[in-house]
């Protein structure tokens, strides 16, 4: 769920030039980003994400002008499980290296030339504490010390949902940076943080400009992916107003369902009360699951295809989790 909410839409956020120069200027602490000619990035509609990983990551390469007419690439991964990936630096190595072999086949830059430089960024967006390291050579065992010349030396830049105070990214939001003012809303934890950072963000977009269009349709989307019933009011200049009917954040609804599945439901192994619990919480139930969960007798099982519709591994990993 995380990865079809946040696919398409964050790279189409990240196709447009002022997103970009709000995440650049905004949360890369590198001096290279004042020689950026931000009117001039060109998204390459390429991917270097095996299916394999499709379903945690997804990917955004961007050419950026420098001044001086020099070129660079802004590689973008964006993490969106929970689940850390200690191996991330070697991915990311991988990654740049089929993209500057990709620029070669196609031709785009000479063999003969100077390779062009690439900066790579893992966007993470899960809730958990990003704690693997950025560097391939914390994953290399310390060599025979004639080795160690050889040790790759290669890192990767990190940016969490979270690499700023809440109260900065209202700050930043409040100077015109909509990425900060979409991390701040991402961050929201409970229903007041959600509506106050909407009301928030909403009152600083121009709803007539392209990126205006594009927030009315994500934060439609966004908020329905997290639970959140809304009814949608456009004022004058297009600028919408949600009202909030059934405002649970989906955590929140998660944590309920499943402590409620266990007590009412598979504690004492009533296929009718998981379904009407799931029913009456958040999840519309397809026909063929309602049948495979009437015919299920092992209490083991109910709670796997419990576990299954909710989307998570284990009821103590959800419960640690939350």
């Amino acid at each position: 769920m995380e990865h079809r909410i946040y696919d398409k839409t964050l790279k189409e956020l990240f196709s447009r030039p002022e997103i970009v120069k709000n995440f650049m200027q905004g949360f890369v602490g590198e001096e290279f980003v004042n020689d950026i000619d931000f009117s001039r990035i060109e998204k390459k509609n390429t991917s270097y994400i095996t299916k394999t990983f499709k379903d945690r990551y997804t990917d955004l390469v961007i050419k950026l002008n420098m001044t001086g007419g020099k070129c660079a690439y802004l590689y973008i991964l964006f993490e969106f499980q929970s689940t850390i990936d200690k191996l991330m630096p070697l991915r990311i190595l991988n990654y740049m290296l089929l993209l500057y072999e990709d620029l070669i086949k196609q031709k785009e830059i000479s063999i003969d030339d100077p390779l062009p430089p690439v900066f790579p960024v893992v966007l993470y967006t899960g809730t958990t504490t990003y704690n693997a390291s950025t560097r391939i050579e914390d994953l290399i065992a310390l060599p025979y010390r004639r080795l160690q010349r050889y040790v790759p030396t290669f890192e990767h830049y990190l940016v969490t949902l979270r690499s700023k105070p809440r109260e900065e990214l209202k700050r930043m939001t409040a100077l015109d940076n909509m990425i900060a003012g979409l991390f701040y809303l991402l961050t929201a934890g409970t229903e007041e943080e959600m509506k106050e950072a909407e009301k928030f963000v909403s009152d600083r977009i121009d709803y007539a400009s392209e990126f205006g269009r594009f927030y009315v349709i994500w934060i439609r989307k966004y908020l329905k992916h997290r639970g959140i019933k809304i009814k949608v009011h456009t004022k004058e200049g297009g600028k919408i107003m949600l009202e909030t009917v059934v405002a649970k954040i989906r955590e929140e609804k998660i944590k309920k369902a499943i402590d409620e599945s266990i007590s009412k439901g598979i504690a004492i192994g009533k296929q009718e009360s998981i379904l009407n619990i799931l029913r009456k919480k958040f999840i519309e139930i397809p026909n063929s699951i309602e049948t495979k969960i009437k015919g299920i007798r092992s209490v083991e099982k109910l709670e796997n295809i419990l576990l299954s519709i909710l989307d998570i591994s284990s009821i103590e990993e959800l419960k640690k989790y939350l």
